[in-house]
């Protein structure tokens, strides 16, 4: 099944974030963050991490290849790089850094 997590600051949704079940074992993750966060990421991975912690099986996720601090915080989460280049794999043709974690 599907879980998602709500980051609230202020009474403000900041962030949201979660996994759609593909099939028994197969997850696709997704997140989406303010713009303000950075002051926040300390919590937000904290968050982020213990809602991935309770997915079994393998979870994917993709960041496009231009995002330093998203290419950086897939592998603070604990995903490895599976796919250096997913070419013209972005809505606009841009090309994504495909990302797997094995949760056992």
């Amino acid at each position: 099944g599907e879980n998602s997590w709500t980051g609230v600051v202020d009474g403000e949704p900041i962030v949201c974030a979660g996994t759609i079940q593909q099939w028994p074992g197969r997850h696709q993750a997704w997140a989406y963050l303010a713009p303000y966060t950075a002051k926040h990421m300390r919590w937000i991975t904290r968050g982020v991490n213990d809602n991935l912690q309770r997915v079994k099986g393998r979870i994917e996720l993709t960041v496009r290849s231009d995002f330093a601090a998203g290419l950086r915080w897939a592998r603070l989460l604990g995903f490895e790089v599976e796919t250096p280049t997913l070419q013209g794999f972005g809505p606009f043709g841009e090309d994504h850094v495909g990302f797997v974690r094995m949760n056992r």
